[in-house]
Order: C-alpha cells, then structure tokens, then sequence
C-alpha cells in the first residue's frame, strides 16, 4: 500500500535553534573568529543570522530567545529523536507534543487478549514475552500490527526491499546450490539405485522444483511488527517488537508522547524514529514516523 505523506504536527516550545554539531572542523580552526565572539563551526553560516540581523538582535536582548512561546509546526515528517530539537536555551523539552494527524500511522489494537502461560500470541503468530513489571491493571493486553511497508518514508521503503532482495537472492542461491550438488553427491553414490532408495532423489528434486518456483513467486511483507498496548492503572503504555524477536525485554515501554517525551527507534536497517499516541481507550495506536 502507498504510504499517505501524513500531515504532522509538531509543538515546539522556545524554538531558538541550537547548532547541529559542536565537533570543530580541522579547517575552522584556521578561520578568525566571527565578529561578536562567535566562532566558526561546522555549517553554521547555513543560517544567516548574522546577514538578518538575527545574532546582534540577540546579543542585544538575550531573553528574546523564544521562551514562553509555543509554536504550532504542520510538517510532513518530525524527527523526535534530531538533537537539535532536544532541548530550549534554558533546559527544557524543545518538542512539546508530536501528532499524526492523517492517520497513516494508525494501528488497530481492539484485539483484546489475555496472557496465557505468561505469554502473548501476536497478531504476527509469534509467541510475545513481556517483561514480569509490564502489569495491566486488569490483566487484559490489545495487540496490533505494524506494516513497515505502510508506515515508513518511501525512500526507505525503497531502500528496505531492495536490501531484503538482495539477501533473499543470495540466501536462494546458496540453497540451490546445495541442492544440486546434493543431487550430483546422490547420483555418484547410487549408480544402481533402487525404487526403495531412489525416493531419497525425488525428495531433493522435489526440493529444488519448489526453490525454482518460490524464486519466481518473490513476494515481500517487508517487516511485520506486533504491538502490545494496556493501562497500567496510571496510563496507557504502548510497545512495538521492533526487531520482529517476540521479546520486548529490550523494547521502550512509551504512553502518549506529550506525557514523557519518549520516542522509540525501529531497529537494523530501518533505524527510524517513532513516537507513540494512544486514542479510544487503548482501541487505537498511533505510530508518529518521519
């Protein structure tokens, strides 16, 4: 399915920037440093503060930095996870809130289930294990289903099939390979085969015939992640089986992100930021991505 460019809105508090790197470049250290004090770093002429004015204005009103003002982004794509939009001059959380409003991030997660021998079984038909602390206030767990195909950017949709077809070519060349030497190992040890022992030779021709026509079906899922959600008796908490393991032991346990400001990362070759929101009593999760 065609990835919906969702419109997202992030809420930015105190929007005064601060610089993407502060690693010095080798050549900087030959530049004399900038009038007012600043020093030349890595790309910090690519904004223009001190053209506009912007630099002497603040130099002259240092208060006037953004503080106690909330700003209302509509964007295609939010990063929670950008280091530059981590935190305001004075300390505190840059990103106050970060919202899918197209709904292309949204799973449905009114799949109540309970725990059964101190496991859950996904959507994904994997077994999931969640770790003992992860306590639904009564005992019940929603599970959904996260389409990477679905959910993430169309370059790195892109990206991803690309990879995972050249893994899957070589991973069906290997195994072809073996099967046919496999068959040339057979012939050479049974030059007189029986109809009792030649069964063993259908089986491998059987296997390769099969090989041949997967490697002609070729058809890509792409990654398929299950979602956990519950209330913990203080709020709603969602989690996402990023590395497809059916143990989220090594998963973030998040609620809405305006709460805590998490954000979780989608692991390999991915490696895509996401934020979480929860809707309808815990019938509808929100996956916010970039």
């Amino acid at each position: 399915m065609k990835r919906l460019a969702p419109i997202l809105a992030m809420i930015l508090a105190g929007c005064n920037t601060t610089p993407v790197s502060t690693i010095a470049d080798p050549l900087d250290k030959k530049l004399p440093n900038l009038p007012g004090g600043t020093i030349n770093q890595p790309f910090s002429a690519l904004m223009p503060k001190r053209e506009t004015g912007a630099e002497a204005f603040l130099k002259a009103h240092p208060e006037y930095d953004g503080r106690g003002v909330v700003v209302a982004v509509f964007d295609t794509g939010v990063d929670p996870g950008a280091p530059g939009l981590q935190t305001t001059p004075d300390g505190r959380p840059k990103i106050v809130d970060v919202v899918d409003g197209s709904g292309s991030g949204d799973i449905n997660t009114s799949s109540v289930h309970e725990l059964k021998d101190g496991k859950l079984t996904g959507l994904t038909g994997r077994a999931l294990t969640l770790p003992e602390q992860w306590k639904s206030r009564d005992g019940k767990y929603r599970l959904g289903l996260a389409e990477a195909y679905r959910l993430f950017p169309a370059d790195l949709v892109n990206r991803l099939k690309s990879k995972r077809r050249e893994q899957w070519d070589i991973t069906q060349r290997n195994r072809r390979a073996e099967l046919e030497q496999a068959l040339k190992d057979w012939d050479k040890a049974n030059p007189k085969p029986n109809k009792e022992t030649f069964t063993e030779r259908e089986e491998l021709e059987a296997q390769l015939a099969t090989l041949k026509a997967l490697q002609g079906s070729y058809r890509d899922p792409g990654p398929l992640y299950d979602c956990v959600v519950f209330h913990d008796d203080t709020h709603w908490q969602a989690a996402v089986d990023t590395d497809e393991d059916g143990d989220f032991a090594d998963e973030k346990l998040m609620t809405n992100f305006r709460v805590k400001r998490d954000y979780g990362t989608f692991d390999g070759e991915a490696q895509l930021n996401f934020a979480t929101n929860i809707y309808r009593e815990g019938d509808l999760l929100s996956l916010v991505v970039d």
